[in-house]
């Protein structure tokens, strides 16, 4: 009997610390399906190392999230230094990798006015930039054929797919 109410201590120790990672949300059904509750885990793997962790704003697990703030860091007093050091330069002396360099300037946390030489592609041509994800040409052909699609639209709302025979 002893040994079942310890395995019970345990086993309700163990269900307590999984629902602190357990979401229960209701979920709306449509009308043939069956009812009842759904539990979403607030857990995934790590992007970067595979390694499952609870969700937070940043989707990195505390130790890859700590190896980038200490990336960051060691930009940052690379800059302090040599203001003027292109993306590869600022690579090569601090050995982060030019992709997270290009993250940290397009979230914002590394300015033009900390490293006025630092430029990295645009998604879309890989023509150099300083903020943003694309240039401003490419912007701009964006812009004009999406205005393209939107007078296609108010064009086609007033004609019908289906043609009434006049008689």
């Amino acid at each position: 009997m002893q040994q079942i109410i310890e395995w019970g201590r345990k086993s309700v120790r163990h269900i307590l610390s999984i629902m602190d990672l357990i979401d229960y949300t209701k979920v709306k059904y449509p009308e043939k399906s069956e009812r009842g509750i759904q539990m979403k885990l607030n857990i995934d793997n790590c992007p970067r190392c595979g390694k499952i962790y609870t969700v937070n704003p940043q989707y990195l697990c505390k130790e890859c999230l700590q190896k980038v703030e200490e990336q960051y860091q060691l930009c940052v007093e690379y800059l302090r230094e040599h203001r003027y050091a292109s993306i590869q330069q600022l690579s090569e002396g601090t050995g982060v990798p030019v992709s997270q360099i290009s993250k940290f300037i397009m979230e914002g946390r590394i300015s033009a006015a900390q490293g006025p030489g630092l430029t990295y592609p645009c998604e879309t041509c890989g023509k150099p930039i300083r903020s943003q994800k694309l240039c401003d040409s490419c912007r701009k052909r964006l812009q004009q054929g999406w205005m393209k699609e939107e007078e296609k639209k108010s064009q086609m709302q007033g004609k019908s797919a289906y043609k009434i025979k006049e008689e």
